[in-house]
């Protein structure tokens, strides 16, 4: 069999930028805020809310370090991707949080460097996600709860960015056809952040009931016999296996997870067939928890995985944060206990701060019905120097196999 490559994604994730000119309380000094200024002295002496860990921004040496990466090792070693007149075209995705604090000032350094590597990716196609962080506007959630008009103004200007554009992640996907065929690999993304400063604070998700519509109708009016690989870009992941610390905190308040997942897990899988295209997401890109997951050896085929509410079809693909700095503070784990562990296959997640993946999909046309993906991983030990792990195949359908 004479695998023919179809499409590179490069995933990264959580990037968390953040500017010279980003402060954690930079609103804080443009109004009275005397309640907003105590409860900021409480967060921080206490490490709620893992303040230490999604404030401290990116590692200064990790973006240059991160380019050297990709011009050097990935793009030398991969001459199919980025030599040629038909070569196969890759995507730069990222799955939200390219800043620390949603600030303007982060925000133009972080498109500056995801520019930089569409550049050196050879024009790379980007998708950018909002993430909860990006919603900050430049003010901590827990500092903002009073919801000042200015902080309400600057979070409208965030969600009309062009990149950050909802409506467009669904009319505007991306496509990439596979050879010899008249299927494509689709790339799709809904918004998973909950943008009141309260949910927020806690890091909830939550995907709308108009999204989700709006996906299907988006597939259904561009299916081509079934056939297409649908690819879902969302900040939040939809299966993953939390640690119970990581779900609720204080022991009652939900936080970090996407709070309606069964209903978005059930409407991806499409069990109902409405539309009659079998999954509405073969994959799903996350990115948010800080933890890679899976991390081991992908087994030979998608049903080869279980990860709790998906489909024998489906598989959740969560990133990890390419170059966020190390926290000084770490919170103290109080119960590393996986939730639900029965639900997941053993595959474990990797905590490393400083880590990306690479997708390449293969495609053979006399087998129409399935696409093989080789995942790579790509890792750095301090941020300096990032290098690549072994690749792993996997198998994955369109539809069953014939």
């Amino acid at each position: 069999m004479s695998l023919r490559p179809a499409l590179q994604i490069v995933h990264v994730s959580d990037l968390h930028f953040r500017d010279t000119r980003s402060g954690d309380a930079k609103l804080l000094n443009d109004r009275w805020a005397v309640f907003e200024r105590a409860i900021r002295r409480s967060v921080k002496k206490y490490d709620a809310f893992d303040w230490y860990e999604g404030t401290q921004g990116h590692y200064p040496l990790g973006p240059e370090a991160f380019s050297a990466y990709l011009t050097g090792k990935l793009v030398p070693e991969a001459p199919e991707w980025f030599q040629g007149d038909e070569r196969p075209p890759t995507w730069l995705i990222d799955t939200g949080d390219l800043t620390a604090f949603g600030d303007q000032a982060a925000i133009d350094l972080g498109r500056s460097w995801l520019g930089r590597w569409c550049d050196e990716l050879g024009g790379a196609k980007l998708r950018s996600l909002a993430g909860n962080h990006d919603a900050w506007a430049g003010c901590h959630p827990a500092f903002s709860l009073t919801s000042s008009p200015d902080f309400t103004a600057a979070q409208a200007r965030l969600r009309s960015l062009p990149e950050w554009d909802r409506d467009a992640w669904l009319s505007q996907p991306l496509r990439a056809p596979l050879p010899g065929n008249s299927a494509h690999i689709e790339l799709y993304a809904v918004d998973s952040i909950c943008w009141d400063p309260v949910p927020n604070l806690f890091a909830m998700g939550h995907v709308d009931a108009r999204s989700l519509a709006a996906l299907a109708a988006q597939i259904e009016a561009r299916q081509a016999k079934g056939l297409n690989l649908r690819i879902l870009a969302i900040h939040h992941p939809v299966a993953y296996p939390w640690l119970a610390h990581e779900v609720v905190t204080a022991k009652a308040i939900p936080s970090m997870r996407l709070l309606n997942s069964d209903e978005v897990a059930e409407r991806l899988n499409n069990d109902q067939c409405v539309p009659d295209v079998g999954p509405l997401a073969h994959m799903i890109l996350s990115g948010h928890t800080h933890g890679a997951w899976p991390s081991d050896d992908f087994p030979p085929t998608v049903f080869d995985i279980r990860q709790d509410r998906l489909g024998d079809y489906q598989i959740q693909l969560v990133g990890g944060p390419l170059i966020l700095n190390k926290a000084h503070v770490r919170a103290r784990i109080q119960d590393a206990r996986i939730l639900k562990s029965e639900a997941f296959s053993n595959l474990s997640v990797d905590r490393n701060l400083f880590k990306a993946q690479v997708l390449r999909f293969y495609f053979e046309p006399v087998r129409p019905w399935e696409v093989v993906m080789y995942r790579i991983p790509v890792y750095s030990a301090n941020g300096s120097i990032y290098r690549q792990g072994a690749p792993s195949r996997t198998i994955l359908y369109m539809t069953a196999p014939v």
